[in-house]
């Protein structure tokens, strides 16, 4: 899950964050936060499940973010 440009995060998203991890877990995916910012890294270290989530560097960007926005008066 990309965790870069997520700047807030409560324990509803923490919440969330073990509860798809889980699933994955379930299903037998793996399940890893990508990048994720001081913040998401702070709620973590603080609930104490830090050590439950891989983590891994930037996901590659996609085609659809490094195109500019379409016009919206189109």
């Amino acid at each position: 899950m990309d965790c870069s440009r997520i700047t807030f995060l409560d324990s509803m998203g923490l919440r969330v964050l073990v509860q798809a991890m889980q699933r994955a877990a379930r299903e037998g995916c793996a399940f890893a936060l990508a990048a994720p910012s001081e913040p998401v890294r702070r709620v973590l270290e603080l609930a104490g499940v830090s050590s439950l989530f891989p983590v891994v560097g930037p996901l590659p960007e996609t085609e659809a973010e490094t195109e500019p926005d379409p016009d919206p008066a189109l």
